[in-house]
């Protein structure tokens, strides 16, 4: 698993795993389907930056005998030692600190605030005429006169919250912020917004834990130059703590056993992870579009899913979504191992099929020089849509629609003149099908249309029981028994009046005569 997914892995350490009270470090990677992959375990004696460095040490050496390159990216939350370490063992690799995490140190700071700024509204705030009590972060609390605790209560946790949700989205336009100066606008508001004497702490707690200290592990214009293949946080490494401790079920075993367990569930992920695989290297969908064929049996789905949001994010245009933009400076190919819209926009425009030569390794179903030739069904392109239904022009049974039909009467059947109503051999494309234009039942033959009004019945598939030789049988594909003219009986398909096309087949002998 090491081997097949090394460039950008997860590091954390979570304790309560074993009677010494050691901390465990948990390394995890993920696959190209995206599930989590576990890569290696350490106890160790403490969380400072010399155990962390022998424990990286040795997983360098595992890189090293596998012969695989150092990870490119290890994302992990700011423990200092263990960024540290990563610096002194793997110094060519980036470090990306788990934006939950900050999310989290961020809420443990703000949110005592801004429940002091609601109390401090609601005890000396003077209320406008409406009633509202205007808060610092530019929010209101609006409270009645006869209000009760619980109501008051509810207010006042409903303000928080809003408060803090708008916290957050601002906090998380600065740092998702694509450029410099994007950056530099977008927290030069924050700021503004967060002026008041109550929020001063808070500015100078972000500016000096996070803005100074570490922009480069976190700042989206600095990670957009790492290859992170999609990961900005380190869940899936609290997910592996959780999935180890299930099998644990205490806290108190012995190491032998711990390790014991850990070994059952990695055999067990692995067995899964295999099973997964040889599953999409089989599988086709049915529905692929004609751009992703290559891709099929090549490159994971998840993948391919991924490609699909950016193409349907721009394309086809559309007033709800956004322009693509005129200069390509898209780095997904490079972060996150996919192309970028610009790369499919071109594909598309020169009627090529995407390569999965422009995917990451991350995200292949084989390793290099393993996959299978590619089957040439996949390489046959959609044809251009044609006539849905209906028969050649030209051709001797084919009614336009809206044609009157009449029949000679040489035998005395009355064979009314009507609009005989045959459907349209053009349907236009942003007309929806009808369960008929669905169907693979072909369309009535004339002589068909002319025995349905004869018998003044249409052709349908009601399945019925009875004589299919009776005048005026309806015609309904169905089975009956034989006619009753003393013939045999026996069990079969009865496709219709067989006196009526009887009657109709002598009149045309009679005129041909």
């Amino acid at each position: 698993m090491l081997k097949r997914h090394s460039f950008v892995i997860s590091m954390d350490c979570t304790c309560k795993t074993n009677q010494y009270g050691l901390p465990l470090l948990d390394i995890v990677g993920f696959t190209a389907l995206s599930t989590s992959a576990f890569l290696g375990f350490a106890f160790l004696q403490n969380e400072q930056q010399p155990t962390y460095e022998i424990a990286l040490d040795y997983l360098a050496d595992v890189y090293d005998e596998l012969q695989i390159p150092y990870p490119r990216t290890i994302l992990t939350d700011k423990e200092d030692g263990l960024i540290n370490a990563i610096h002194e063992v793997f110094p060519d690799t980036h470090t990306i600190i788990c934006l939950w995490h900050i999310n989290m140190n961020l809420m443990k700071k703000a949110l005592p605030l801004l429940r002091d700024q609601i109390a401090t509204a609601r005890r000396d705030g003077i209320p406008g005429p409406n009633g509202s009590i205007p808060l610092p972060d530019g929010s209101t609390l609006s409270l009645t006169t006869n209000a009760t605790k619980k109501e008051i209560d509810d207010a006042m946790k409903k303000v928080l919250d809003e408060g803090w949700n708008k916290m957050l989205k601002r906090w998380s336009r600065t740092v998702c912020a694509e450029t410099k100066d994007t950056f530099d606008t977008a927290w030069a508001r924050f700021q503004e917004l967060y002026n008041a004497p109550i929020f001063t702490d808070l500015i100078a707690y972000i500016k000096t834990e996070w803005i100074d200290d570490c922009p480069e592990a976190f700042l989206r214009y600095h990670t957009r130059r790492y290859l992170h293949l999609g990961e900005c946080a380190t869940s899936r490494a609290e997910g592996s703590h959780w999935l180890l401790k299930q099998d644990l079920l205490v806290s108190t075993k012995h190491l032998l056993s711990v390790l014991t367990n850990f070994e059952i569930v990695v055999k067990d992920q692995y067995t899964k992870h295999q099973a997964q695989i040889a599953r999409e290297r089989i599988h086709r969908p049915t529905a692929m579009p004609h751009l992703y064929r290559l891709l099929i049996n090549r490159i994971s789905e998840k993948a391919i899913y991924y490609t699909r949001q950016i193409h349907n994010q721009y394309l086809p245009p559309a007033e709800k979504k956004p322009r693509i933009p005129a200069l390509c400076d898209c780095k997904s190919k490079d972060t996150a191992g996919y192309p970028c819209i610009h790369i499919i926009k071109k594909h598309l425009d020169e009627n090529r099929q995407l390569s999965p030569s422009l995917y990451h390794q991350q995200w292949h179903l084989y390793q290099l020089g393993d996959a299978p030739p590619i089957n040439p069904l996949l390489l046959i392109q959609d044809p251009r849509p044609i006539h849905r239904r209906g028969r050649p022009r030209g051709a001797r049974n084919n009614i336009r629609p809206q044609e009157p039909a009449t029949q000679p009467d040489p035998v005395g059947i009355q064979v009314p003149s009507a609009q005989i109503q045959v459907p349209s051999t053009q349907i236009p494309d942003d007309e929806p099908l009808t369960p008929f234009e669905r169907s693979t039942q072909r369309e009535p033959s004339v002589f068909e249309h002319i025995i349905a009004e004869a018998t003044g019945r249409s052709r349908g598939r009601r399945r019925t029981r009875g004589s299919g030789g009776n005048t005026g049988d309806t015609r309904g594909r169905g089975r009956g028994r034989g006619g009753n003219d003393g013939g045999p009986r026996g069990r079969g398909r009865a496709r219709g009046s067989q006196a009526a096309i009887s009657d109709v087949s002598e009149a045309s002998n009679a005129s041909s005569a």
